[in-house]
């Protein structure tokens, strides 16, 4: 491994452990967090600025944990579609409860992570929204696909 992805791969991993420690629980989440379920392992979902998602699709055991790295070259969201995750363990990092009580994510910057530990089996598609750098009544911006299969 190169001195560069060691780095990279040592503060993806800081930034994650940062985000688990101090980030609050909101109200209502506790119905929707299972602190003592195991955690399973964790797996790393790039958002490269040319080459998309990387892995596109990924299968994991429930207890496992997805982190998704912004290296695009702006904010995105990730959206889940058909298939919604409604419990997760341990606290998920940029993620929120929805008036429906599913998890979405925040908008996240360029560097930046979101993570979710997966309990439930099954194929959850999701979209990554790359939000327009400007606010404008022109084209919106562009949405990629990919898919978390619990077994």
């Amino acid at each position: 491994m190169k001195p560069v992805e060691k780095r990279r791969s040592l503060l993806v991993l800081f930034v994650f452990m940062l985000g688990v420690l101090v980030s609050p629980n909101a109200v209502g989440m506790e119905d929707h967090i299972f602190g003592d379920k195991k955690i399973g392992g964790v797996s790393v979902i790039r958002l490269h600025r040319t080459r998309g998602i990387s892995p596109p699709v990924l299968k994991i055991k429930p207890g496992h944990t997805v982190i998704w790295l912004n290296e695009a070259n702006r904010l995105i969201e990730i959206q889940f579609i058909k298939k919604q995750v409604m419990m997760t363990c341990d606290s998920p990092v940029n993620f929120v409860l929805n008036i429906d009580g599913t998890f979405i994510s925040n908008r996240i910057p360029q560097g930046a992570i979101a993570s979710i530990c997966f309990i439930e089996r099954g194929e959850f598609d999701y979209s990554i929204n790359r939000v327009p750098r400007r606010l404008s009544a022109g084209p919106q911006g562009e949405v990629l696909h990919g898919k978390i299969i619990v077994e």
